[in-house]
């Protein structure tokens, strides 16, 4: 098909996100430097360009641009960009003296603070060089609506081998479908619109189905809230007054690191846990650290609220898009003992996961049928940026065990980044990867203070963890 609605999803969270802040993600990755480069030392740009352009048979959406419908009547379109050319996607550039990952930070955070061009696919990617002699930065961004984490991650990997290939793939030229005009857009989106207002009027999404009502609509973001909040634990609850949430505005600050996973994982086994029951775990005592033992003990009734998606399961045919599913859970602050935060972070998570909220969530993202977006874009900003559900969030993606090679170039290393919207403006990503767990923290640097001083205690918590559970995998593996 030439053209294609978004999501219910992705159109409710495009209009409630405040255009100045796009709500981007993607990651910082290095490869190993000599085999992207020719016989002079010159990147190798051409032909990964052309290898890339070759892939992305396999990910068409990359090759669609966002149009919106007139008059806002419905849900935007994805379209054929029929002056999609790869060198406006794939670009490379080379860090100033004296190079280096400082260097390389305030790169990422210039970029991810800059918006996509609406005119064209909504994503990019850089190949840097100066970090070092040995290695090639690689800086993948993509507008959230295009696709999530897993999404992007499998597209990502559709352009990378298992064993080291020297010479780039070669596609056949590319054709766009011609594109509809205006009036056969609007057309399509007031039938559509109206044909998913009949399937919730009978019940089909049943959350939603009261908001029909024309009289209801100013209060639809009031609504949404509270059965949110409902779905979470059959009451309203909400997160503690926290200097983590802010209006996040335009200007993002990326930082990275990495984990042991063969550490991590035997915790996990130790413990009969998950892997991201111990991330979550790492994430709240390095909370307990930036707050300190004495607030985090005031936190002991009200303790943060964490964002987490779960159960996520990648994208659709076209190899992109969201699989909205996520749940709030609360991070106990509080409990001095690391083990005895891991054990009640995985109480934590299975409550949640059983009570549903995660569902509702992805129910509620589908507003976009039943209220106007020009009401949408008007209120939805406001009310994201004062929820008051949640102070943070973790997104925790499964990579590869497996070494990858782009051109016969081995991928060393990935760091996962989320930017913040609302007033969520601390964002940590983790995805694995061989041996590492890569983490990536994103925050609006107006807004976080430390953040250097939140990604030391990160790796800290982490070593506490390992240490404290290190009796218990003794035990086990006896």
């Amino acid at each position: 098909m030439s053209h294609e609605p978004l999501s219910a999803e992705d159109a409710t969270l495009l209009f409630v996100s405040d255009p100045e802040a796009q709500l981007q993600i993607g990651a910082v990755c290095f490869f190993e430097a000599a085999p992207l480069r020719d016989e002079v030392g010159n990147l190798r740009l051409d032909a990964i360009r052309a290898h890339v352009d070759a892939r992305l048979d396999q990910s068409p959406r990359f090759r669609k641009r966002l149009a919106s419908i007139p008059f806002d009547a419905g849900r935007p379109m994805w379209l054929d960009d029929d002056h999609f050319h790869i060198a406006h996607h794939v670009m490379a550039s080379t860090l100033p003296e004296p190079g280096g990952e400082a260097e390389l930070r305030r790169f990422v955070g210039e970029l991810l603070s800059e918006p996509l061009d609406w005119s064209r696919p909504l994503w990019d990617a850089w190949f840097v060089e100066g970090v070092d002699d040995d290695r090639v930065a690689f800086v993948l961004r993509v507008h959230h609506v295009l696709a999530d984490g897993l999404s992007l991650f499998d597209a990502a990997m559709l352009l990378m081998d298992l064993e080291p290939r020297d010479d780039p793939d070669v596609g056949a030229p590319w054709k766009p479908e011609p594109s509809p005009g205006n009036d056969r857009l609007l057309a399509e989106a007031l039938m559509a619109r109206a044909r998913r207002q009949g399937e919730i009027a009978v019940g089909a999404v049943r959350p939603l189905a009261s908001l029909l009502d024309p009289r209801r609509v100013p209060g639809v973001v009031r609504s949404v809230a509270d059965t949110v909040a409902g779905a979470m634990r059959g009451g309203v609850e909400t997160a503690p007054p926290m200097p983590l949430n802010g209006r996040v505005g335009p200007h993002r600050d990326v930082l990275w690191a990495a984990m042991s996973m063969p550490d991590l994982m035997s915790v996990k086994r130790a413990h009969g846990t998950t892997l991201n029951d111990v991330v979550l775990t790492v994430v709240t005592g390095a909370l307990r650290r930036h707050l300190g033992d004495e607030v985090s003990a005031e936190l002991a009734d009200q303790p943060p609220r964490v964002l987490v998606p779960v159960g996520s399961v990648g994208g659709d045919d076209s190899g992109a898009g969201n699989s909205f599913s996520a749940l709030v859970a609360e991070l106990p602050v509080a409990t001095a003992d690391p083990l005895e935060r891991l054990a009640e972070v995985h109480a934590e998570m299975v409550r949640r996961k059983q009570g549903g909220g995660s569902s509702m969530v992805s129910s509620l993202f589908s507003v976009v049928d039943v209220v106007p977006p020009l009401l949408l874009r008007r209120l939805g900003p406001l009310a994201l940026s004062r929820q008051p559900f949640a102070n943070l969030a973790v997104t925790n993606i499964p990579g590869s065990p497996l070494p990858m090679y782009l051109l016969g170039s081995q991928l060393q290393a990935v760091h996962p980044f989320i930017t913040g919207v609302g007033n969520i403006a601390l964002i940590i990503g983790v995805l694995s990867y061989g041996e590492e767990l890569g983490v990536g923290l994103t925050v609006d640097p107006e807004v976080i203070d430390d953040p250097d001083g939140f990604l030391a205690h990160l790796e800290a918590s982490a070593a506490e963890l390992v240490a404290q559970a290190a009796p218990a995998r003794r035990t086990a593996e006896q």
